[in-house]
């Protein structure tokens, strides 16, 4: 034991001795990690709070990679019953829908292969020729501007059971886009500003977001 309290006054006396020294030491560690701080984040991830190792959420996030995870939003356009547009085959409604869905691709933390709409290339229609199968974009890249276009679309949107009922309602009045964002990425107060937005940029008199 005497030992140990010779040893720990000597360290004790010197720290005194030297206490400019190891104060300069202090302040110098102090504002490095301050400014460090700077870049911290408080966030809750919500799929850190799952039991990464059951059955169910390990296929969880198999499948969420390629069907969407649990952060989709379904924004809907719709025109309004006191409006000038009975249904959303409209150009004025579907320019909205492809600029909303250009708009999105903006959106922080958002997952640019995930967002479906009838202005996403990825909204297929599929026929059969003597060929084979043939796959063309339904309303890609560009909306209808004539009344011939837009009959056609809406054959198109009424044969194929991935538009009709999966992307415009039965009345017709109301259509869906479907975008997915990165769980481990989002921050939810920026996507719900952005959501909003988005609402007060194209809600008019004639349509409601």
């Amino acid at each position: 034991m005497g030992k140990i309290e010779t040893f720990m006054e000597r360290v004790a006396d010197h720290v005194i001795e030297k206490r400019n020294i190891y104060l300069t030491l202090a302040i110098i560690i102090t504002v490095f990690f301050g400014w460090q701080c700077r870049k911290l984040s408080v966030k809750t991830i919500f799929a850190d709070l799952l039991p990464q190792q059951h059955p169910y959420i390990k296929l969880h996030n198999e499948i969420r990679n390629k069907f969407g995870g649990a952060n989709q939003v379904l924004i809907m356009v719709g025109v309004k019953a006191t409006g000038k547009y009975k249904d959303v085959f409209n150009t004025e409604t579907l320019k909205k829908v492809k600029s909303i869905t250009n708009d999105l691709l903006l959106f922080h933390a958002v997952d640019r292969f995930k967002i479906f709409s009838l202005a996403s290339p990825k909204v297929k229609d599929f026929n059969s020729t003597p060929q084979g199968y043939v796959s063309l974009s339904v309303m890609y890249p560009d909306v209808p501007t004539t009344e011939e276009g837009l009959k056609k679309l809406r054959l198109t949107v009424y044969g194929s059971p991935i538009c009709y009922p999966g992307l415009v309602s039965l009345d017709s009045a109301k259509t869906l886009i479907q975008v997915d964002f990165f769980e481990e990425q989002m921050d939810y107060t920026t996507t719900f500003k952005e959501l909003q937005a988005l609402r007060k940029k194209y809600e008019d008199d004639n349509h409601f977001i």
